[in-house]
């Protein structure tokens, strides 16, 4: 994978999923068929060149008969989001 511009979360999110989409059998083509996208599409987020949105990350996961709540469950597992201050902190 080339340079990134996102966060470690978006390019643990991108391996997360095409971990997801081979463990359901899927080919990037299979996938990218079923949500109505070409196979550079899955290609590009799975490399880190192109950030989701929540809506995208719903047909994905739907898809890979799953829900969103648990892709980011996953997810907070295995990159968990950084801790901002505390509220006793003061701006």
């Amino acid at each position: 994978m080339g340079k990134s511009i996102y966060s470690r979360r978006a390019q643990a999110l991108a391996a997360l999923l095409k971990q997801m989409r081979k463990d359901a059998g899927l080919t990037q083509a299979e996938l990218a068929s079923r949500i109505g996208r070409h196979q550079p599409y899955v290609h590009d987020y799975e490399a880190g060149d192109r950030q989701l949105r929540i809506p995208q990350i719903d047909e994905i996961a739907r898809v890979l008969g799953t829900t969103t709540h648990a892709v980011i469950g996953e997810l907070d597992k295995i990159a968990p989001p950084d801790e901002g201050p505390s509220e006793t902190e003061e701006a």
